[in-house]
């Protein structure tokens, strides 16, 4: 509030040590505070103060995409009842599937058209205000394109003074609230800035001229039946502190590649950032590098470790090297994700446990692909007790945008190519697609082999029809999830194989094949689901029995998936063996460079 020189009745008020001013209340005078304008396509202001609120809220109701400056960059606007705002918003954002957060006007508004239970309630009015992630409610006809094909909906109450004044005066009452960025890159922060690279999405500006210290998405909660879990922890939640089990050298961690945070860690306290990103643009990591000396300084920490993800080729990884040298330790991805939840569950610094890690893709011990694990871990070191059978990804990295290739890969050697030439994969050529994958496949050509669990569930997605192609981050298994809760009373059972540690994926998946047509889409998506988290449990409880271990976890990205964590949970629960997820961290990758820093913290001392 530096820039904001008080005028002399707000001066009066400062100098007064009887006026609660005088403690350092912020300057919201309309003659001498920060100012709100409305404003054109074009940054022309054309109104100030309420008459901006008012001209804002008339907009919105006219159909009008607005971008609004929040206290932490900007936000999209526009009446989330109006389909064809939304769908234009869809195209000038270039996300045509991805879910879009929306925010209601009051907590009732949010029952008309989703469950709130009152865990959901107490997160919702909670003082962190996050997005929390609803059931809808059936046969809903508004807001049918803001999660298309998916059960549920990322809810929040207004969190700002803009946001109680503009449902003050619009006759909306939900709005679409997304950021306002490009998929993968930063969200916007400066006016000018703002106005040139969203000239072709938002109609009219709502600004002001308070400076973004700050870059911070909206947090994003979830009910479960084990309790809340974050999916993003940022707003409201950073740089709030986390109390480790034990004390750790000063040390940083400093992420993955995808949804990437960093920690600064010394003592029994541990900090992680906020939402940075995808580390692969780089806009993402300019604000990264920003961002790493801004937390430095908050938290007075000075790392003497740094802890960094196994791949070579990750910028975060690269960025260790650069700026650690000589005190770089090597995390393997999901030791990391382990590690993690330990810190999170609170256990003891001798503790060893049985982890399940599963998610989309990590840099594998033996340099491979690994992604479906089941780690013996302690907070320095693990061992791979079993895993998912490697599968091929033809292609590589395309086989996770386009399912149908990891379909192919799985089956080929069980089912003959005439029949897999006849599926419907959604391929972008179709069958002379699937031909030259068939034959890239039989010459081992570009094929990468993969444990991965998340790649397992997309491949289930496309064999199903559900999702042919991913537009965006984990979309195939979220629909697989929604498509399953229409089979929760299914009988379909699928019979798993399990040999020396690995669990085949292949033959789980050829017994979807062998009965579509037999039963209901969702009916086979819930069993195909039940089996995967059945086999993944048995795996665990056998590493368990094994390793002598009388604890088993849960993380990764894999986790989110409701049916699958709590037939996990059941399952180990079932064997008296105690079961943990994480609670204050997420499970995806925006927990693990906590784990990262752990491990680095603690590595002088082994």
């Amino acid at each position: 509030m530096g820039a904001f020189i008080p005028c002399a009745y707000c001066a009066q008020e400062y100098i007064s040590c009887s006026d609660r001013r005088f403690h350092g209340q912020t300057i919201c005078c309309s003659n001498c505070g920060p100012n709100i304008t409305f404003a054109d396509k074009n940054g022309n202001s054309s109104s100030f103060g309420n008459s901006a609120i008012v001209d804002c809220a008339k907009a919105i109701d006219s159909g009008k995409i607005i971008a609004v400056k929040g206290y932490g960059g900007f936000h999209i606007i526009c009446d989330a009842s109006k389909d064809n705002v939304v769908e234009l918003l869809r195209r000038k954002l270039q996300r045509p599937q991805q879910p879009f957060a929306v925010m209601a006007k009051d907590i009732g508004h949010v029952r008309s058209f989703a469950f709130v239970n009152s865990e959901e309630e107490e997160l919702l009015c909670d003082v962190s205000n996050p997005i929390v992630v609803l059931d809808k409610r059936e046969n809903i006809l508004s807001l049918s394109s803001i999660s298309p094909q998916l059960c549920n909906v990322g809810v929040m109450l207004p969190y700002s003074g803009i946001h109680h004044l503009l449902f003050h005066n619009t006759l909306a009452s939900v709005y679409v609230m997304t950021s306002a960025n490009l998929p993968d890159l930063p969200m916007v922060l400066d006016n000018d800035i703002a106005i040139k690279a969203m000239a072709k999405i938002a109609d009219n500006y709502l600004l002001h001229d308070l400076k973004i210290e700050n870059r911070v998405d909206d947090s994003v909660r979830r009910s479960t039946s084990r309790g809340p879990l974050f999916v993003r922890r940022s707003r409201g939640y950073v740089p709030r502190s986390l109390d480790l089990p034990f004390m750790i050298d000063p040390s940083v961690g400093v992420g993955a590649e995808l949804n990437t945070t960093m920690t600064f860690a010394t003592g029994n306290k541990a900090y992680i950032s906020q939402h940075i990103g995808n580390m692969a643009h780089f806009e993402v990591a300019t604000y990264y590098q920003k961002l790493f000396n801004r937390f430095g300084e908050l938290t007075s920490i000075t790392p003497e470790s740094w802890g960094c993800d196994l791949h070579p080729q990750f910028s975060t990884t690269k960025f260790a090297l650069e700026h650690g040298v000589d005190n770089v330790v090597p995390v393997q991805h999901h030791h990391a994700h382990v590690v993690s939840l330990m810190a999170d569950a609170q256990l003891e610094k001798d503790s060893r446990i049985i982890g399940i890690a599963l998610d989309g893709v990590g840099y594998g011990g033996d340099g491979s692909v690994w992604g479906g694990e089941i780690l013996e871990t302690t907070y320095t070191d693990y061992n791979r007790q079993a895993h998912l059978k490697p599968q091929p990804m033809a292609g590589g990295d395309i086989a996770s945008y386009y399912p149908g290739r990891m379909v192919l890969g799985m089956l080929k050697d069980i089912v003959g190519r005439d029949e897999l030439l006849k599926l419907d994969l959604g391929l972008k050529n179709g069958p002379k697609e699937a031909n030259v994958v068939l034959d890239q496949l039989d010459k081992d050509l570009n094929t990468v082999m993969s444990t991965s669990a998340g790649r397992v569930l997309d491949a289930a997605s496309a064999l199903l029809g559900i999702c042919s192609y991913r537009s965006y981050q984990g979309e195939p298994a979220m629909k697989l999830e929604s498509v399953a809760r229409g089979g929760i009373n299914s009988d379909v059972e699928l019979p798993l194989v399990l040999n020396n540690g690995v669990f085949d994926s292949g033959m789980l998946l050829h017994e979807l094949y062998d009965r579509i047509g037999e039963h209901s889409v969702s009916e086979l998506a819930y069993a195909f689901e039940d089996a995967f988290a059945l086999g993944v449990a048995e795996l665990a409880l056998r590493s368990a029995k094994k390793c002598d271990v009388d604890i088993i976890g849960l993380t990764g990205g894999v986790a989110y998936n409701e049916h699958i964590a709590k037939r996990i949970a059941d399952e180990v629960n079932a064997s008296e063996i105690r079961f943990i997820s994480h609670r204050r961290l997420p499970c995806g990758d925006g927990g693990i460079s906590l784990g990262q820093a752990i491990v680095a913290g603690l590595s002088r001392w082994e």
